[in-house]
């Protein structure tokens, strides 16, 4: 096992710790944060890309992985990418190099474009079953 040698490594350990007890609490957090009705559409009456994701991460915790893509995929997206970081990190404290995620500034464009039209899109009648339920 690597040893800790600077007080970034103790650092960086304390952050990778703490990630599974945010994540556990903000599960536990999940159903009081689904009370609160989303400002953007309130006011506006559109869709931002972020409605629904409560309640898919909901499903994504039950397990409906189904349901929860139906709400907004923004939310297994999040979980595929946040896991692959997660894995990159730990990798990188017993100094392994591992990446998983692209790091050219195209993927980053592309992945922002793709949020930005399924915002588009779900605001679109035609494409009514890109809105939440």
């Amino acid at each position: 096992m690597k040893r800790l040698h600077s007080k970034t490594d103790s650092i960086r350990l304390l952050l990778l710790c703490l990630v599974p007890v945010a994540l556990a609490a903000g599960i536990l957090l999940l159903p009081a944060i689904a009370r609160i009705r989303c400002p953007f559409y309130r006011y506006l009456g559109i869709l931002c890309p972020g409605c629904g994701l409560t309640r898919a991460s909901m499903q994504l915790v039950r397990g409906h992985i189904l349901e929860s893509v139906m709400l907004n995929p923004v939310a297994l997206l999040c979980l595929i990418l946040g896991g692959m970081l997660y894995v990159e990190q730990w990798a990188a404290f017993f100094g392994k190099r591992l990446r998983l995620l692209p790091r050219t500034k195209w993927f980053y464009i592309a992945l922002v474009a793709l949020l930005a039209l399924y915002w588009v899109l779900r605001n679109v009648p035609a494409f009514a079953f890109l809105s939440i339920a």
